[in-house]
């Protein structure tokens, strides 16, 4: 390598040296640089802050629409439910679709002799127990409950029947919101159950109803029971001059001989201002058309009986005592279904008393009533054993 060279090689090099020297950046500017790239960072990340909170917002937004759709359209499911529901039953209880909806539920009354609960469906009784007497196994003495028992009126052409509606409980005489009354010796209890047709707009008329009232005493297997209609001409059996009632049991042992228990078991009745007769005993199947006044109808077993009363006679009476197949015998005894007539005089207010008779059939206490209720107890050579 020659002088010249090295010479023009050194030259080069400190004219490299002395650009990169002249064109660096003062710290002044550096620091500069630096606050920029800071600023830059920060407007960065306040971005996708930004971006972050904006896509939060959008996705709380969005699953708001969506459950805000969710729920309308559940609602609007549940209207149309609703509505669905309202129109068949609209279609299948006519003036009667307001009480078509409600609340099961019992009402206890008591006294010295019967439990019972009334139920706001349907507004009858649907458990009677004979206090102070036992079955052969030492369980309450239940002579029926809701699974063994039905009680009816046919409201109408449209097969509306009384057990389907939900009655409103009344206590006469009181204001009261209880679900259980005790009544004791001489005292009495006014109890109803109501049910109220809808007007033409749909609305509960409370001006008009069908009325179950129960008059408890302390101390008695009797109590009044009082059909009682208050402007239903146009809604009860319209056009009609009578109205059907159905009394439904199955009878279930409460001895320990079930043979002989069923020997003893049947219906008896009376006609009105006449005898007293039943139907066989120890038929399987027996069923009798009182085309006549019907003053009375007793489901009577060997020691218990449950009897239906009316004051002034039902207009007639279709009565069957059946035994059905596949139960057992220490369980079930026979079953009884009677369909009552009742007549109507088509007024506004129609009233029909009647009686019930929850109890043992011991003769002084059925001869006490003057209605000829003992004499369902034979009188031959197991006189003193069937009435203890």
């Amino acid at each position: 390598m020659n002088k010249d060279s090295i010479i023009g090689g050194v030259l080069i090099f400190l004219i490299v040296i002395g650009y990169s020297i002249w064109s660096a950046p003062t710290e002044e500017q550096i620091k500069e640089q630096r606050r920029a790239d800071s600023i830059a960072q920060v407007e960065h990340a306040r971005i996708a802050r930004q971006r972050l909170q904006d896509s939060l917002a959008f996705a709380k937004r969005l699953a708001e629409q969506n459950n805000a759709s969710q729920q309308q359209s559940e609602e609007t499911n549940n209207l149309q439910n609703d509505s669905a529901a309202h129109t068949l039953d609209l279609q299948k209880y006519g003036n009667f679709a307001a009480a078509a909806q409600g609340e099961d539920k019992d009402i206890i009354i008591e006294n010295e002799k019967l439990k019972l609960k009334i139920s706001k469906k349907g507004g009858v009784i649907t458990f009677a127990q004979v206090k102070n007497f036992r079955t052969y196994d030492t369980l309450p003495l239940i002579l029926f409950d809701k699974n063994t028992a039905d009680f009816s009126i046919l409201l109408n052409d449209k097969q509306v029947q009384t057990r389907d509606l939900y009655f409103e409980p009344i206590v006469k005489g009181m204001e009261s919101s209880e679900d259980s009354f005790y009544v004791a010796d001489g005292q009495n209890l006014t109890f109803a159950m109501r049910v109220y047709p809808n007007d033409n707009n749909g609305n509960v008329d409370k001006d008009r109803y069908l009325e179950f009232e129960y008059v408890i005493s302390g101390n008695d297997y009797m109590l009044d029971f009082n059909l009682n209609m208050k402007g239903m001409s146009n809604y009860v059996m319209p056009g009609y001059s009578f109205m059907t009632m159905n009394w439904k049991m199955m009878m279930t042992g409460k001895e320990k001989d079930a043979i002989q228990e069923r020997k003893h078991t049947t219906i008896y009745y009376k006609y009105k201002d006449d005898d007293v007769d039943y139907l066989g005993e120890q038929k399987d199947e027996d069923s009798e058309e009182l085309k006549t006044k019907v003053s009375w109808v007793s489901y009577k077993q060997q020691f218990f009986s449950a009897t239906l009363i009316a004051e002034n006679a039902f207009k007639s009476a279709d009565i069957e005592t059946k035994v059905e197949e596949g139960i057992p015998l220490h369980k079930y005894l026979q079953t009884m279904n009677s369909e009552f007539t009742i007549s109507l005089k088509g007024s506004d207010i129609e009233q029909f008393p009647m009686k019930m008779y929850f109890g043992p059939n011991k003769y002084k206490i059925l001869a006490s009533y003057g209605m000829d209720l003992e004499q369902q107890i034979p009188l031959g050579w197991g006189f003193f054993l069937l009435q203890w």
